[in-house]
């Protein structure tokens, strides 16, 4: 899974934006259907540039990590089934 990242001020860093663009593929759950689909490894890359300069940054995610959250679980838990 990538995510891609601009730094668009001198004053950003890209090895801080490339860490954003990592949180935010796991904060979005990017990765939840493609191991739904049975896929067991997936990589997470998140890219930050700025002109020709890159920072990458990467993380293994596990199946686990594809669970619904607690709060998620919770929060399913209080739906209404359908008469």
């Amino acid at each position: 899974v990538l995510e891609f990242k601009t730094c668009l001020r001198q004053s950003d860093s890209l090895d801080e934006t490339a860490q954003k663009a990592l949180r935010q593929i796991q904060e979005k759950r990017y990765h939840i259907n493609l191991f739904q689909r049975g896929i067991k490894s997936v990589i997470a890359l998140g890219l930050a540039f700025r002109g020709k300069e890159v920072a990458v940054t990467h993380r293994e995610l596990s199946p686990r990590e594809a669970e619904p959250i607690a709060e998620e679980k919770e929060r399913n838990n209080h739906c209404e089934k359908p008469s």
